[in-house]
């Protein structure tokens, strides 16, 4: 492959680098093109000026302008001491030269241009105009496009086309550029479709250049026909609007409206300075000399001019002017990394085809050789594996059929020695199948085709069978098999619970294997690995050991650590392998750690999605509070296990590892147990013996007894250990949950009771104590109510405020939940929405059932919600024998009972107080705290429905309507409720109309106004 270039590669080759190094000159030096660039400030200390100059925008001329304004000026100069202020009238072409060169302090301008300010130049609104229209002050205003009422020819846009247009200027927004975005909004482009496009200057010549017929169609700002017709100069019938809205009656509109005039303050003036102008204008009386002569109604808040700005990117009007503009130059600057990357990327993939062309033969050669390999390769592999995988399968066949054979021959009559015989060879079969299935589950490792399951699976099921199995065989090696679980360990999880009881038998079957005397603990604890919940098994034994050379044989297949080891103590070598492999399939990891003679530890951690378990809600006896066990045990590891499970469970516990240690505590230092835990195998004297002992002493009276024993020879223990009054029983090895149940059983046979949920003691008992439902309500006053109301009849009531935390808390499963209570509409997620989310899941939970809750009454919410999964469907306000109704098809209540209270006599005379106690169930404390809610909550929310009424914002207006329906039919209040109704019914129809949201309105701000008078007059306080 060292074969020399020749020459007409070495001149593509040189083509090929100059090429390259060219382009990355190009894109490592080339510079971004300058563009226009926006205000960003400066942070420089500001001195204000004595003399304050603001700049007005003139479209009426400079005399006019200043007349109306200076009685404004001379306010500002006796409300703000130690300034001066002067009026300068602009023309449209002089104001941003006035800003820029900071001959103007403050500037009044229409928001188009205001927007251009505000950008270039940093300039920063501190009031926005205020006007009156039919007795209506707003301090929106829009555009008006209009043409003489004799043009029959031109009745609505579509008729513009081919007509010539007049408006007051290019850069006047209420006289131009708000009809330009509803004419491209209508398909119209002002360029091409009119005859010709003039600028008259001002209004009043905008108005008569139309209807003087010299102009077809017109466009000024809103409320001048009507300022015109008010001074006399024209009639209502000499003009006709073009695309006149219905929502807003008090001025002729044709386009959407939007913030009027906003006075500004520069960038060199200081903020303290501004705030005290914005606070001066604000307060100024609709009666003063400075706003009569001005012509408007007053000053606000500056408003939101975001609308402008939309609009002029949409019309790519200053200073949008670019908006959306990319140069090629910046195309190739801003990508300039990518195309780097693609260039080095193309040099070297045309750098490695020329080498591969270049080298082409003997790469073939050596693909062609590599290939062969491969294919050798796998046949050998494919074979092993199907051989080991045929072999396995076809000797497991009569296997199966030997031990099935042999367990029926040993229910027949046999004699001593054939049934010594057929046991013989029934446990060689089993041990002989067991070799089997390891080569069975090694094949199908290497053959690629193990697969895990996912189940929910409890830890203790997986422990009670591994002591099953193992413990015997620790029995007959008289060695102790221990385990040591970590306290509050989760016991329920998702995975595949075969799998981690065939590596923990093969791991502790192993353990006992090597281990002489002495013990074998499995220590299970939790870790966090990778941000994932890990249980972590450890096993370690005081057996033989291993050097590290041995370590690293074991896990091998077909390798025991020494070779003599399987002469010594039998085995195929392929446990651990297998062990090893399954841990790495499962994503988890094993470490060893030995010293010869002393023991090895075997420590190995699976990744596992935790389940909570249900929880019982028991209530300890108070026998059991700081309950004084003594226990007894020979062997000190599992004497310390159980005293760590009793410390655990906080009990006091003392710790005797000999008879005379026992008897030392008992009678000398007189202690007083009142549980003594005692092993059965015992070097002295065994656990029944020393118990008999004990008690012929009269050193335990009135104690109760708990013996541990192991599974060998089992029932003679039993029997022996009855015959002496002891009845209560604990296998080894110990499990702390299987320990906890034991004793809890010993002391509370008669004594466990649920915890009670506290009720209404004038109600029967209605539920089951502890039964735990969901309650899902936005609304702080209806979660209140119907959580009171649940909660008085014995329900455990969780709160979620939107369908997303409903999905928490299920999947959470804290409680046994069994019912959710479920409102339609919510933030983030709606109840439908949930809903159906909740029964689309694959989990326990998806049958749960869900009740809806609305204020909608019609059929087709009804529809909705039970087509979208849910079971049942309440109307608001709940009624509480409807509701006890509902639930009762879901959980268990056995009666109802209502009993009004007709103790209170409070009434309002503007709601209907008796339906509202009455939907408070009677309680009128109740009552007035929700009405108290009702009314913090709603107090400032009228300007946001005015807000969202003039934007015509349907989804969101509807959904505070609906609300609010709700809500008054609860508190009482009649009109309110019936006008919300009759209003949300329009909404849903997206009609806008006006006299209905009056209506609504005027509801609304009576119940919150008769609320405030009554709160002023008796403040509410919450009784606790």
């Amino acid at each position: 492959m060292n074969k020399r270039l020749t020459f007409k590669e070495i001149l593509l080759y040189g083509f090929l680098f100059s090429i390259f190094v060219a382009s990355v000159i190009f894109l490592v030096t080339i510079k971004e093109e300058n563009l226009p660039e926006f205000y960003i400030g400066n942070q420089e200390a500001k001195v204000d000026p004595d003399v304050i100059r603001v700049g007005i925008l003139s479209n009426q001329g400079y005399e006019e302008v200043y007349n109306s304004w200076n009685d404004t000026a001379i306010y500002l100069g006796e409300k703000i001491i130690n300034h001066t202020f002067e009026i300068v009238p602009l023309h449209f072409d002089d104001v941003t030269n006035a800003v820029e060169n900071l001959e103007v302090d403050f500037i009044l301008v229409n928001p188009s241009i205001y927007i251009d300010l505000e950008l270039h130049y940093g300039v920063n609104s501190i009031a926005t105009i205020q006007k009156e229209y039919s007795n209506v002050e707003t301090s929106f205003f829009g555009s008006v496009i209009f043409t003489r009422s004799d043009r029959d020819d031109i009745s609505s846009l579509d008729d513009v086309f081919g007509n010539t247009l007049i408006a007051v200027d290019e850069l006047s927004f209420g006289g131009y550029q708000m009809a330009l975005k509803e004419f491209e909004n209508n398909g119209i482009n002002p360029e091409t479709d009119f005859a010709s496009i003039s600028f008259a200057g001002t209004h009043e010549l905008v108005v008569e250049g139309v209807l003087n017929g010299a102009y077809d169609i017109g466009t000024v700002r809103t409320g001048t026909l009507e300022r015109m017709i008010a001074d006399g100069l024209i009639d209502t019938a000499d003009f006709k609007v073009l695309n006149l809205s219905s929502v807003i009656t008090y001025y002729y509109l044709s386009t959407q409206v939007y913030p009027e005039w906003p006075i500004a303050k520069t960038n060199h003036i200081s903020d303290e300075l501004g705030k005290e102008v914005s606070l001066a204008l604000m307060e100024l009386d609709a009666t003063s000399n400075a706003v009569v002569s001005s012509g408007i109604s007053g000053w606000t808040i500056p408003q939101n001019y975001q609308d402008v700005h939309t609009t002029l990117r949409a019309l790519t009007l200053p200073p949008y002017e670019n908006f959306g503009k990319v140069t090629f130059h910046n195309t190739i600057f801003q990508n300039r990394f990518f195309l780097l990357i693609i260039v080095v990327s193309m040099f070297v993939i045309a750098s490695f085809m020329l080498w591969v062309i270049h080298t082409r033969a003997a790469l073939i050669e050596l693909t062609k050789k590599s290939v062969e390999m491969e294919k050798i390769a796998k046949y050998a592999n494919d074979a092993k594996g199907e051989f080991l995988a045929n072999m396995s399968h076809e000797i497991r066949t009569p296997m199966s059929a030997v031990i099935g054979l042999s367990s029926l021959l040993d229910t027949t009559e046999l004699s001593v020695r054939q049934r010594d015989y057929n046991n013989r060879l029934k446990s060689s079969a089993e041990n002989l199948l067991g070799i089997i299935n390891n080569i069975l589950d090694y094949s199908k490792i290497e053959a690629k085709q193990m697969t895990l399951e996912n189940i929910e699976f409890s830890l203790n099921d997986i422990l009670y069978n591994l002591s099953n199995i193992v413990t015997l065989k620790a029995n007959e090696k008289n060695i102790e098999f221990i385990y040591n679980i970590l306290p509050n360990l989760p016991q329920r999880f998702y995975g595949d619970p075969l799998r981690i009881g065939q590596i923990l038998i093969n791991i502790v079957s192993n353990a006992i294997k090597f281990t002489d005397e002495g013990q074998v603990i499995l220590e299970i604890t939790s870790d966090t690995i990778e941000d994932r919940f890990n249980l972590v098994f450890s096993v370690k034994d005081s057996g033989i050991g291993m050097t590290q050379e041995q370590i690293n044989k074991i896990t091998l297949p077909f390798t025991q650590a020494d070779t003599s080891f399987t002469r010594r103590y039998g085995g195929t070598g392929l446990g651990l392998a297998i062990t090893s492999h399954l841990i790495l399939i499962m994503g988890g990891k094993m470490s060893i750690s030995s010293t010869p003679n002393i023991g090895s530890t075997f420590t190995f951690s699976v990744p596992l999605n935790t389940m909570e378990l249900e929880k019982n809600n028991v209530e300890l006896p108070d026998i059991m509070s700081q309950l004084d066990v003594l226990v007894v045990d020979d062997n000190i590891v599992s004497l310390e296990v159980i005293g760590n499970i009793c410390n655990s469970l906080g009990f006091n516990v003392k710790l005797a590892s000999s008879k005379d240690r026992t008897i030392e505590l008992l009678e000398t230092e007189k202690y007083c147990p009142k549980l003594i835990v005692m092993d059965y195998k015992m070097p002295e004297m065994n656990g029944i013996d020393l118990f008999n002992f004990l008690d012929k002493k009269g050193l335990i009276p009135n104690v109760k007894k708990l013996l541990m024993i192991s599974v060998y020879d089992h029932e003679n223990i039993v029997s022996t250990a009855n015959a002496v009054g002891i009845y209560d029983f604990l296998d080894k090895p110990i499990n702390p949950l299987f320990f906890f149940d034991t004793i809890l059983t010993m002391f509370s046979r008669a004594e466990i009771k649920m915890k009670a949920t506290p009720i209404n003691h004038n109600q029967v008992d209605l539920v089951k104590p502890g039964t735990s439902i969901i309650l899902a309500e936005d609304n702080l006053i209806n979660q209140q109510i119907i959580f009171e109301i649940l909660s008085k009849e014995g329900f455990d009531v969780t709160i979620a405020n939107n369908g997303q935390e409903v999905l928490e808390l299920l999947e959470e499963a804290k409680q046994d939940y069994k019912l959710v209570l479920m409102d339609i509409q919510m933030p983030i997620m709606n109840g439908r929405e949930a809903t159906i989310e909740i029964r689309q899941r694959d989990a326990k939970y998806r049958n749960i059932p869900i009740i809806a809750m609305t204020a909608h009454a019609l059929e087709i919410e009804r529809k909705k919600s039970l087509a979208a999964g849910m079971n049942d469907f309440l109307t608001k306000p709940v009624d509480m024998k409807t509701l006890f109704t509902v639930i009762s098809k879901y959980v268990d209540i056995v009666t109802v009972s209502v009993k009004k209270n007709t103790s209170s006599n409070f009434s309002l005379d503007f709601l209907d107080t008796e339906a509202g106690i009455d939907n408070m169930f009677g309680d009128t404390t109740l009552y007035l705290e929700v009405l108290y809610q009702f009314y913090t909550d709603f107090m400032d929310v009228q300007k946001g429905l005015d807000v969202m009424f003039k934007e015509e914002d349907n989804k969101d207006l509807e959904i505070e309507v609906h609300t609010i329906k709700g809500l008054a039919a609860t508190i009482g209040a009649n009109d309110l409720h019936i006008s919300a109704k009759r209003f949300e019914s329009k909404l849903r129809e997206n009609k806008f109309d006006f006299d209905y949201y009056n209506k609504f309105s005027s509801d609304f701000k009576t119940v919150l106004e008769n609320l405030h008078n009554y709160f002023e007059s008796n403040p509410f306080k919450k009784e606790k």
